[in-house]
Order: structure tokens, then sequence, then C-alpha cells
């Protein structure tokens, strides 16, 4: 069984909608909110989780950071009346679904070996192992850390990565 969806799709999904689907209990269950995104349900029942980054539908840029953090919180942070211009004004959290978080180890694994396993090219990319193309990439900051703390959650959106490494060359160096 083989689950692939765009961590950012769940708190994005709600960006225009949250107001009257995921505030009022009578909404959510009638669009089935409480049952969206079922990630550790399906994890949990043996299921693989591959994830993507849904660019340049949702944003033009794939944002994988952005989506890890959206992954391991479910919720965003978005504007209590998405039809006001005041880009000041109050701000509430929506979370969808928070109980089918995933750890980050398996949020990193979804955009990995996951996605490798997706896409039926396991033997050779998904890992670091001998025999495999060496993909992978170099990032500019702890993200375990903030991972553990629902204040610091977001701060992984801010993650860089200064080389990537495709195929065993180096394909961007800002180091």
């Amino acid at each position: 069984m083989l689950g692939i969806q765009q961590p950012r799709s769940t708190p994005s999904s709600t960006k225009w909608s949250h107001w009257w689907i995921w505030t009022s209990s009578t909404a959510r269950t009638a669009c089935g909110g409480d049952r969206v995104y079922p990630f550790r349900s399906f994890r949990d029942a043996g299921g693989i989780v591959a994830a993507g980054s849904n660019a340049p539908v949702d944003v033009p840029s794939p944002q994988p950071f952005v989506n890890t953090a959206a992954g391991l919180i479910r919720a965003d942070l978005l504007p209590a009346n998405p039809l006001s211009k005041d880009e000041n004004g109050e701000i509430m959290v929506v979370a969808v679904n928070a109980e089918e978080a995933l750890e980050l180890d398996d949020i990193l694994a979804a955009y990995t070996v996951n996605g490798a396993i997706a896409m039926g090219q396991q033997d050779l990319t998904g890992s670091l192992e001998p025999g495999e193309r060496a993909d992978l990439i170099m990032i500019d900051t702890d993200i375990e850390a903030p991972s553990q703390n629902l204040e610091t959650i977001w701060d992984i959106a801010e993650t860089k990565f200064p080389l990537t490494v495709f195929d065993g060359e180096i394909i961007h160096d800002a180091r």
C-alpha cells in the first residue's frame, strides 16, 4: 500500500475555507475534516508514505522544508478573516487532523527512500548505499532539535541547502 501526499496540502488546502469548515464542528464533520490526510493511520496500517511538493500548483517553489514543518505540525498560521486585506490582522492557528502528524524520521523517509519506492527506483536512489547513485543535500541547520518543540517547528521552514549532489556530481554549491 503506497500513499503519496504533499504535506503542505494539509494546511494550505484550508487557506480559503478554514473560516467556515475548520472552525465549525458541524461543517468539519460533514466535510470529513476529522479524517483528512490520515498519514499516521496509513503508516501504522503498514502503508508506505511518500511525499512530494506539488510545485508549481500550490506554490512556485518545491519548499521541501516548509512541507516538512507542515507535515510535523499539521497546522498553519492563517488570517482569522481570509477576506481581510490587513497584513497585520488577527492570525489563527488552523490545525487539520493533528493527531495524524508524523515524526521527522517519517517525513524524511517520505521524501527520500519512500519516494524512490514510489517511483520503483529504490535500487538506484533514495538512500546512501553502495551501488546507488549519490543524491544528497547538505543543510545549513539542525532540523532535529526544532522538530521536538511546537514553538520552533516552523523554524525548519527556513532551512537552506547550500550543497546539492546528484548522481555523485556537485550540481549546486553555495557554501
